[in-house]
C-alpha cells in the first residue's frame, strides 16, 4: 500500500479496531491513539459508552490518516461492514484496501507500535 506523508496543514488521525473482553468489535477514531486508549480503558474520562459496558481486552489494528476527515469516512465504511469481512481486515490490515477507497492516504500501525501503545497504557493503570 502506498502511504503519502501527511500534509502540514492537517492533524493526521487514526482509524482504530478494539476488541473488548466479550470479542465484540470497536471502531473508531482519534488523532492521539494512546489518550484515547485511556479514556476506553477508564483511566481518563472520555471513553465511549460502548467500551465503558464492554472492557477493551486489545487494539487489533490501526491505520493512521492524514485528516479526520479521510479518517471519518473510513470509519464509516468500516462500520458498515460484516464481522467476517472486519476480522479478515485484522487478520490482514493491508486487506482494507478492498473495502475502502482512501487507500494512498492510509498508513498502517504495525503491530509492534499498537502492542507497545496498549501496554504503556496498561502498566500505565497501575
Amino acid at each position: 500500500m502506498t502511504t503519502e506523508t501527511p500534509s502540514s496543514n492537517s492533524t493526521p488521525y487514526y482509524v482504530y479496531i478494539l476488541r473488548c473482553i466479550d470479542n465484540s468489535l470497536y471502531i473508531g477514531i482519534t488523532p492521539d491513539i494512546e489518550h484515547r486508549i485511556k479514556a476506553h480503558l477508564g483511566i481518563i474520562k472520555g471513553g465511549a459508552r460502548y467500551t465503558k459496558s464492554h472492557p477493551v481486552k486489545k487494539i487489533e489494528a490501526a491505520w493512521k490518516t492524514e485528516s479526520k476527515s479521510i479518517a471519518l469516512r473510513i470509519e464509516c465504511a468500516l462500520k458498515k461492514l460484516t464481522r467476517i469481512q472486519k476480522l479478515s481486515i485484522i487478520n490482514d490490515p493491508d486487506s482494507i484496501c478492498k473495502y475502502i477507497l482512501y487507500q494512498n492516504n492510509i498508513e498502517i500501525c504495525s503491530r509492534d507500535f499498537l502492542d507497545e501503545i496498549f501496554m504503556k497504557v496498561v502498566i500505565s493503570k497501575k
